[in-house]
């Protein structure tokens, strides 16, 4: 620190350098999945683990415990209501917290383990051959457990919740227990009653929709929503994700023919991410309260996109619309509408209705934190998964690639994440309402595809502020309440609760 710099302008500069990092690190990442040759992942993982390691020993240098002291003792001497300032001392203390919680040696285990899962993963899936990734998985989850150990020392919590701390800053077990057992009084009848009332409707299979088609649809669709083409892309990968960094965000979808529903909820969900990405003030970039660490926070938008925008009765004909201009055909609103709200349990997350999604979730939920305990091995998990899907679902995958290896997650050490998904619905319904609340009804703006009432609404009311302390801090400014089930419990028993 020089001697005319204050102990925050000097943290100010460290964490710049420290997210700049980080950006060079998801880029990398991005290409990883997108773009680079299969021969290059062994040299791409040595790189990616050097990034890894360099952020570590930055967040753990010895004076950054001291620097944030100093600063918390300017910003209690100048007694001045900042709370950019308030934000980035209380997510720097946090970065700096977790990352010292875990030993280097620990971290670096932890780092190769799930780059190199990740990879096997790719081909496993695609060749259905579970007992290839097994060991590797196991290695993930050895690290995982090692490094949960280690932070939960430090955040004095559980080892389970010091994984959801980082997905959810103050994610708790106890708490999302509670939540989680209100979905559970009312969604297996609520999924019953929906295929019942379904199963006398006249039924129609999608036309199929050449891929070139479904990308041109895509960009026009991402543009329509108000995405920045000028500061972001569009991209295939195996599995759809947001990436990139600010000023440069990348989305992915994947696409197929047979299922052109697929790709466009798959582009409506990442652009939503991209959307908060790319309406956060440019100014804050490079500071911690840029950011969004809450992925409940960062689903909530990506989900209020996708199923409160564009599953709506009334956006269906704007889809419809724009179908016929990419596919031609006889695409209807009331149609469209009827496919994308028809309740269907199939082993598929990211295919699955609104209403079998959040089932998806809870065995997710149940299953990670027994491999994590040690209740469950890795060897035994395409068991417990066909047993945990015919218990909520009704449904047995038929291959382990579209059963317990589907999903990118669990193989890149991503445990803890998958809670958020749920989380993030539930505060997209609270959020949804809040804003037709703040602007009126938005039936007709979404029938015309207008959504830049909706979302001026949530620039101003949302992606300006500073990142929050946690979740509920948002949602008090946002809605005026905590996150609950409640809007999400309306939302879903009042779309498939009746006639659809």
């Amino acid at each position: 620190m020089s001697a005319d710099q204050t102990a925050y302008q000097a943290l100010l500069a460290r964490f710049s350098r420290i997210l700049r990092l980080s950006d060079m690190q998801a880029l990398l990442e991005w290409d990883s999945a997108v773009t680079m040759p299969s021969g290059a992942a062994d040299s791409r993982n040595e790189v990616l683990g050097e990034a890894e390691r360099l952020i570590h020993e930055l967040l753990t240098a010895p004076d950054l415990p001291d620097l944030l002291d100093a600063a918390a003792a300017e910003e209690a001497d100048d007694q001045t209501d900042d709370a950019l300032r308030r934000s980035n001392l209380h997510h720097m203390r946090r970065q700096v917290l977790r990352a010292r919680a875990v030993p280097a040696d620990v971290q670096e285990r932890f780092q190769a383990a799930r780059l190199r899962c990740e990879t096997v993963w790719r081909q496993a899936r695609a060749e259905d051959d579970f007992p290839t990734l097994a060991p590797f998985l196991a290695e993930v989850v050895a690290a995982t457990r090692e490094r949960a150990q280690a932070l939960a020392q430090m955040l004095d919590c559980s080892p389970y919740d010091a994984l959801l701390d980082g997905f959810e800053p103050g994610g708790r077990r106890q708490r999302i227990d509670a939540l989680f057992a209100e979905l559970k009084g009312f969604l297996p009848d609520l999924l019953q009653g929906a295929v019942k009332r379904q199963q006398g409707q006249a039924r129609s299979s999608l036309p199929k929709v050449a891929v070139e088609a479904q990308r041109a649809l895509s960009r026009d669709l991402m543009a329509d929503m108000g995405f920045d083409f000028a500061h972001g892309r569009l991209d295939e990968s195996l599995h759809p994700f947001t990436g990139g960094m600010p000023g440069d965000v990348r989305i992915t979808a994947r696409f197929d023919p047979a299922n052109v529903l697929e790709g466009i909820l798959a582009v409506l969900h990442e652009t939503g991410h991209a959307l908060l990405e790319q309406n956060r003030p440019p100014a804050w970039r490079a500071q911690s309260a840029g950011r969004m660490d809450s992925m409940v926070l960062h689903e909530s938008q990506s989900l209020l996109f996708e199923k409160q925008v564009g599953r709506n009765r009334h956006f269906a004909g704007y889809l419809a619309a724009r179908l016929r201009d990419h596919a031609g055909g006889g695409w209807s609103g009331q149609r469209l509408h009827a496919l994308m709200t028809r309740v269907s349990p199939g082993p598929i997350r990211v295919e699955a209705d609104e209403v079998s999604y959040p089932l998806h979730i809870l065995l997710r939920y149940e299953l990670e934190q027994a491999l994590l305990c040690g209740d469950l091995q890795v060897r035994d998990l395409p068991g417990a998964w066909a047993e945990g899907m015919k218990a909520s679902l009704g449904i047995v995958p038929e291959t382990d690639r579209d059963g317990c290896m589907q999903d990118i997650h669990w193989m890149y050490g991503l445990f803890g994440y998958f809670p958020t998904y749920v989380l993030g619905a539930m505060a997209a319904a609270q959020i949804f309402k809040a804003a037709e609340d703040a602007l009126g009804p938005l039936d007709g703006a979404l029938a015309g595809g207008d959504l830049s009432g909706l979302l001026d609404w949530l620039v101003r009311s949302m992606y300006a502020r500073p990142q929050p302390a946690d979740t509920d801090e948002m949602m008090m400014a946002l809605t005026g309440a905590p996150l609950s089930a409640a809007a999400y419990r309306d939302h879903l028993l009042g779309r498939y609760g009746g006639d659809v």
